[in-house]
């Protein structure tokens, strides 16, 4: 879970763009093989259809819908909470 965490608080912090996000986190969740526990499974797999829903491009978002990168950032900070809960609440979070 960590290098999961790591990457959405580098997100929520504002120290990588929306875009660069995107990429790195569509490609470590689908090279990830870790079989999750079901409530922490919820939370990425979440996370991964917000990514997948993040459309960078202004013009293209107004035709297609999906969101911006403010939304996907407020999606990605609930997502980091509910980490930081998870691995409070499990002892072997």
């Amino acid at each position: 879970m960590e290098p999961h965490r790591v990457l959405i608080a580098e997100f929520v912090a504002e120290d990588i763009s929306a875009d660069q996000f995107e990429t790195r986190y569509l490609a470590q969740y689908k090279a990830d093989p870790t079989q999750w526990a079901p409530d922490l499974f919820d939370i990425l797999d979440g996370l991964f259809f917000d990514v997948d829903d993040y459309v960078g491009d202004a013009e293209l978002r107004a035709q297609a819908g999906g969101l911006d990168s403010d939304e996907l950032r407020a999606r990605a900070q609930v997502a980091l909470r509910m980490l930081d809960q998870y691995a409070r609440d499990t002892p072997s979070g």
